[in-house]
Parts: structure tokens; sequence; C-alpha cells
């Protein structure tokens, strides 16, 4: 077979395991990942999308939380990452996930030290992701009980975000601030929920939701945990039912 076909084989694979990720539909974006791999896999060249392919195959094992079997696609990402030149953005993104990944097996010293490594390249190279990272990076400080530390990351991306024109990550940080600084400010976490949804972004509505329900029932305060406990579920269901964003 010609090479050409194969790797466009291998492209619309691809775009279709992207695309059924981003709507929770694991099991079928699964499926076209694996089919774009092996395609991937017989061509030295495409390092970058094989690298691509396993932070699909590990978000989907993240969805269906079986972070265990998550980690081992996200070296063999770290790994291959390091082989690349000039691809930093790449490994500060194998570094960012496998931060996560760690965090979500509890193993929070870990989890700390791959994303302030994340954060490391994307300041050092002035990437785009920065804000992006910082976020998650406070988020998880904030999490660990770990305030002044997250409180000056929590500033530092926000400067990135209003510098970079990022709202996206702007309206986040404003959101950590509403409940991990101000004690909960609901007007505040409402504001950023309010912007998120109008440019669905669900799946970080879903975040947002949880954690704040989670604050309230740490405090004892049930009704309001389980009225963000019920805007996770709905907006779970939002994502589910997702528009598919390729024609055939």
């Amino acid at each position: 077979v010609h090479v050409h076909d194969e790797i466009e084989k291998a492209e619309f694979h691809f775009k279709l395991a992207e695309a059924y990720y981003g709507m929770k539909q694991s099991h079928v974006s699964m499926h076209h990942v694996k089919q774009a791999l092996d395609i991937y896999n017989q061509y030295e060249l495409y390092k970058v999308r094989k690298v691509q392919c396993l932070f699909v195959i590990s978000g989907n094992y993240v969805d269906f939380k079986r972070y265990e079997k998550s980690l081992p696609h996200l070296e063999k990402a770290l790994e291959l990452s390091k082989q690349l030149k000039n691809n930093e953005r790449l490994l500060s993104s194998a570094y960012y996930n496998i931060g996560k990944n760690y965090g979500d097996l509890e193993e929070y010293k870990k989890a700390e030290t791959f994303l302030e490594k994340a954060v490391e390249i994307s300041e050092k190279y002035k990437l785009g992701n920065l804000p992006h990272s910082l976020f998650t990076y406070a988020k998880f400080l904030f999490k660990q009980g770990k305030s002044s530390e997250a409180i000056q990351v929590s500033k530092k991306g926000l400067s990135s975000a209003i510098y970079q024109g990022d709202k996206l990550f702007e309206s986040l940080q404003r959101y950590l601030e509403a409940l991990y600084i101000n004690a909960v400010d609901q007007m505040g976490i409402k504001t950023t929920i309010d912007y998120l949804e109008k440019n669905k972004n669900y799946s970080y509505v879903e975040d947002i939701a949880l954690d704040t329900a989670a604050v309230y029932a740490e405090s004892e305060q049930y009704d309001k945990s389980y009225y963000y406990h019920k805007k996770m579920i709905q907006t779970q269901k939002q994502i589910q039912r997702g528009e598919c964003l390729y024609e055939f």
C-alpha cells in the first residue's frame, strides 16, 4: 500500500479518536486511536503523532478511572518526546499529563515534581500552554493545603493568562481565587461557570462543580454541596450528548 494512503488512513482514525474522546465516548475513541497508532508505529517519522495518540489512549483510561493503566502510555510518550528536537511544547505536555496522572493515583509527591517540571519548561520556552500548566499546578497545591505556595503560583498564572490574552485561564484562575482564597465567593464561582458554559467548556464546568461540591461538603454545607453535585451530573450528560465534530 502506498505510504501516503496509509498515513491518510491513520489521520482519519486519529481525528475520530480525538472527537470521540472529547465526547467521552471512550470505547469508540480507543478503537480508532489504536488503529491510528498501529499505522504510525510503522513509520519512524511520525513520533509527534505517536505521542499524541498515547495522550489520547491515556485520556481514555483516565475517563475509565483506570489511572494505573494510563501511566505506562504517558511514560512512553515522555520517552518519545525527549527524542524530539525543538518540541518543548510536547515535552511539557508529557510532564504535565504524568503529573496529573500521579495526582489521580494519589502519589502527590511525584505529581508535584512532574507538574512543576511542566511549568518550568513552559516558562523557560515561553510556551502558549503556560497559563494552563500554572492553573493545574496552583489547583493541585490548593488541594494539598499548600496555600501560600498555591497563591503565588495562582497569581503568576493570572498574570500569564492576562499577558497572553487567554480568557479561559484568566477565568479559571479567578475561580481558584473565589474558591480557595476568598473563602468560597459564590458570585465569583458563578461568574466563571457562566463564562465556561457560554463557551461550551463543559469539562471545566464538571471539574469546578466537583471541587466546589467537595469544599462545601468539608464545611458541612450539604445543601450547597448537593447543588454543585447536581450541576456536575447535568454537565456530564451535556458532554455525552456532545455534537459530533466530524460530518460523514
